[in-house]
């Protein structure tokens, strides 16, 4: 078997992934990383130094402090030991983030599910040892799943019998959300990269934000295309989030498998895409549908969820394809000539 691969930052700021020598200059920002939900952040705000280092901490513990509470690796999150122990009381930004995805999960007919960390468990994609699990391994998981299984009640959450939560579809995105809290606070510009999960706050001096979108067949800091995007004022925000069949991988026998399972069998999604990138108004649902119309595929469906919880997303098939929904075409500029653009989805 090959070493899982782990790929962190999957849609790149321009300015902090790719060091383009434009984020200097006159504007005044301070940038720096830290680390949290396995993933790098690296956040950069547009402010002086006295003031933006301070504001860095402030965002790095958003961050943090949101990663103990859901984890679901750090035996002492709510979400583990609701794992562990089938029931458990959770604080209200855990509620919230289980509302909001339990929510999703309905919305989206179950291509997202957040109620199969025992399938997602077996196939140990958050480990360095990930393995395919049998047939009847996956098959009797499967029975554990089901959202109208989990109750809410007076900040207790209750699981069905075996049930298990895995949350590392909406996390980052939920991550980035905690992250705009604290921006709304100081109300600076700025620009974080969570995973593959993308917060643009605020409007950037001199211009649009510009953002290169990673190319699944490349490296970590290739990318096939930009967006350049702008909030509308300077409170708000816009996020980008990508999911692809590259992310967290391993081969056995000479097949390749990704961490994106299909809900309905417990196998990676097979829907002839490579990736998609959503931007939303929000993070957890910008991370939640790029997770969701990879699974679902392209087609009419997808693109009726584009339109009632997307600005826009752009579809990436394996042979190279480009789809970009109209919320986004205006902002899209390929700049890979392997790749090419369709208006082709079915």
């Amino acid at each position: 078997m090959e070493r899982l691969k782990r790929v962190g930052l999957i849609v790149l700021p321009l300015c902090l992934a790719l060091l383009v020598s434009a984020c200097g200059g006159a504007d005044r920002s301070v940038s720096g990383a830290s680390f949290a939900m396995g993933s790098v952040l690296t956040a950069r705000v547009y402010t002086q130094k006295t003031e933006g280092t301070p504001l860095l901490g402030e965002i790095y513990a958003a961050a943090a402090a949101l990663d103990g509470k859901i984890s679901a690796t750090d035996p002492s999150s709510e979400i583990a030991v609701l794992n562990a122990e089938g029931r458990g009381a959770c604080g209200e930004d855990t509620l919230e983030i289980l509302r909001s995805s339990l929510s999703l999960c309905d919305a989206l007919n179950g291509r997202l599910d957040i109620t199969l960390g025992a399938v997602t468990s077996l196939w140990g994609f958050a480990s360095d040892t990930p393995r395919l699990p049998s047939a009847e391994e996956i098959s009797a998981a499967l029975v554990t799943k089901g959202t109208r299984k989990v109750r809410l009640e007076n900040g207790a959450v209750t699981l069905g019998e075996g049930q298990k939560l895995d949350l590392g579809a909406v996390g980052k995105g939920a991550g980035c959300d905690a992250i705009r809290t604290v921006l709304d606070g100081v109300g600076v510009p700025a620009v974080i990269s969570f995973g593959g999960t993308v917060l643009l706050y605020g409007q950037k001096p001199g211009g649009a934000w510009n953002v290169g979108v990673r190319d699944p067949f490349g490296g970590q800091e290739d990318y096939f295309a930009t967006l350049s995007l702008q909030p509308e004022t300077a409170s708000d925000a816009l996020f980008i989030s990508t999911s692809g069949s590259y992310e967290k991988t391993f081969t056995e026998n000479g097949k390749t498998y990704h961490h994106i399972l299909n809900p309905d069998t417990g196998m990676p999604a097979d829907t002839g895409l490579a990736a998609v990138t959503c931007v939303a108004e929000n993070g957890l649902t910008a991370d939640a549908l790029s997770t969701a119309l990879f699974v679902n595929g392209l087609n009419e469906t997808s693109l009726g969820w584009v339109g009632q919880y997307l600005v826009g997303a752009v579809f990436v098939f394996a042979d190279g394809r480009v789809y970009v929904t109209d919320g986004l075409r205006t902002a899209f500029t390929l700049t890979n000539d392997a790749f090419t653009l369709t208006d082709a989805y079915d």
